[in-house]
């Protein structure tokens, strides 16, 4: 009866313990996003973001650009799209380093926005760490929010839904 009993209350351990990562909602330059509670707001990673943030413990960092679309250009055909964007994102992202590989990039949308994210990994040729970013696009109606988040490799697991949620929170 006792190890009975001790296995219900793993079983219920295991299920309370597997909860979904708990977010904070931020409002930054007119948009909002949401970041897991283990992340702090901070500075240093990328001077043209809106929002940056990272945990040291966790070895896990990440920010968000926006780029306003100009009036003129939302009426003009030749507004860039996701696809251009996206292109032009990954075009010169960390080129230098070794062993450099971009998986197939994932659409979606929801309402109006459009989503465009891709896997990208590489090898620090000076820690000789291999390093996962997630990468990627937004479009709204107004505004392209790139974001880009990393990891070590072997944490990506870890770490890539929380990625995702925060890359799926952002909303104008």
């Amino acid at each position: 009866m006792k190890s009975y009993f001790t296995l219900i209350l793993l079983v219920v351990f295991c299920k309370t313990n597997s909860a979904q990562t708990l977010m904070d909602k931020y409002n930054v330059d007119g948009f909002t996003v949401s970041l897991p509670f283990y992340m702090s707001k901070t500075g240093g990673l990328n001077n043209d973001a809106a929002i940056q943030f990272r945990n040291m413990v966790k070895d896990v960092s990440g920010y968000v650009i926006k780029e306003e679309k100009s009036v003129k250009a939302m009426d003009d055909s030749t507004n860039p799209d996701i696809n251009q964007v996206y292109y032009q994102c990954l075009k010169n992202f960390l080129t230098d380093k070794k062993e450099r590989k971009i998986a197939s990039p994932n659409q979606s949308t929801n309402g109006t926005a459009k989503f465009m994210n891709v896997d990208f990994t590489y090898l620090d040729d000076e820690t000789m760490i291999y390093y996962y970013y997630f990468i990627g696009i937004v479009e709204t109606k107004n505004c392209f929010y790139k974001v880009i988040c990393s990891s070590s490799l072997d944490d990506k697991k870890l770490f890539k839904s929380d990625f995702q949620k925060i890359f799926l929170s952002i909303k104008d």
